[in-house]
């Protein structure tokens, strides 16, 4: 019996020490292939960017200026998507990277509806951010928050029929500072909420993502030693929350 156990026990070893492996080659094949697709998306932009600029007036300029502007559209998705898949490596691997520092809460929600107010108005969508009672600067990884942001905002947006409204709120709780987005949208059906962050989740009939957006930023979340959650109801809307310690778990 003991024979048979260090045996099994070795045999056990080697497939760890195979599987580490593996998933040190795939996170480097993934490093690898974003950094030339990166390049590649770069190189595609400044070109964008130049028949932008030297498109000729009149119907042929107003053509290219046409193809040009959608080439930036699907460069961005593609963008999107690899530092999608790359974020989820780093998830699997454990390596998800957070510099927590003193951040403006104010600075957070004006950057985030900056960044989506034309996307908002241009559908017919009222976008607001509120702060109440919160403290000046709160302690988080801004940068990663900022993509939490953007997800759950882009999706409220998204699944928002005008006239509609996207709100975002910052409140101090106790210990936490809670970010919460909420819209007028369509709402997730009851049965979808347990498995609305696994990974590859996709509630609409959309295509367009991989549906790794909601599991990326609860495990950006998780990551600062938060939580999220959701709730919503068909027909009247949904309300995505996170809460963030203050101060971050050391």
């Amino acid at each position: 019996m003991a024979v048979e156990r260090e045996a099994t026990d070795e045999d056990m070893i080697r497939e760890r020490d195979i599987a580490d492996r593996l998933v040190s080659t795939r996170d480097e094949f993934l490093a690898n292939v974003s950094h030339d697709i990166r390049s590649l998306l770069s190189a595609l932009g400044m070109n964008t960017d130049l028949l932008l600029k030297h498109a000729p007036e009149g119907p042929a300029g107003d053509r290219m200026r046409r193809y040009a502007v959608a080439n930036q559209r699907l460069a961005a998705r593609m963008n999107r998507l690899g530092n999608d898949l790359l974020d989820v490596s780093s998830i699997e691997g454990g390596r998800m990277s957070l510099l927590i520092e003193p951040v403006e809460t104010a600075k957070i929600l004006r950057d985030t509806v900056e960044a989506f107010e034309t996307i908002a108005s241009t559908k017919g969508i009222e976008l607001n951010a509120a702060v109440a009672a919160t403290p000046a600067r709160a302690y988080m990884g801004g940068g990663r928050v900022l993509q939490v942001l953007a997800n759950l905002v882009s999706n409220a947006i998204k699944f928002t029929p005008a006239p509609g409204r996207v709100s975002i709120r910052v409140r101090a709780v106790q210990n936490e500072i809670l970010f919460s987005v909420s819209d007028t949208g369509i709402g997730i059906p009851a049965a979808e909420l347990p498995r609305i962050f696994e990974r590859f989740r996709q509630i609409s009939k959309d295509r367009r993502g991989l549906g790794l957006g909601l599991h990326i930023s609860k495990s950006i979340i998780e990551a600062h030693g938060g939580r999220m959650w959701v709730e919503s109801e068909v027909g009247t809307g949904s309300a995505f929350h996170f809460a963030l310690p203050q101060p971050p778990p050391t």
